[in-house]
């Protein structure tokens, strides 16, 4: 079975090496504003690609950072502090 998949692969490449030798030149012309639309488009995706290693790397380390500071100081108002509860009086109001 492996040696029929390498065999159809090596003549789907063999079949796209043909074609792309085979076929003429556009000669067509791309303009500045497509140029610039694929350079920002790589160095947006290098920049995502960027953040996400970096934060990935330091998430560790502000972990860390906040285990040896002794734990997050949250404000209590804050939406990300754990909820109290509150015992109130259950009796409805007149």
């Amino acid at each position: 079975m492996p040696a029929m998949i390498a065999s159809n692969i090596r003549h789907a490449a063999l079949a796209v090496f043909i074609i792309v030798c085979a076929s003429s030149p556009a000669m067509a012309y791309v303009g500045p504003g497509a140029g610039m639309g694929l350079i920002s488009s790589f160095l947006a995706l290098a920049a995502v690609i960027g953040l996400s290693l970096a934060m990935t790397l330091l998430y560790p380390l502000r972990a860390l950072y906040r285990k040896f500071r002794g734990g997050a100081q949250e404000d209590p108002g804050s939406p990300a502090a754990p909820a109290q509860d509150k015992v109130e009086d259950k009796a409805p109001k007149p």
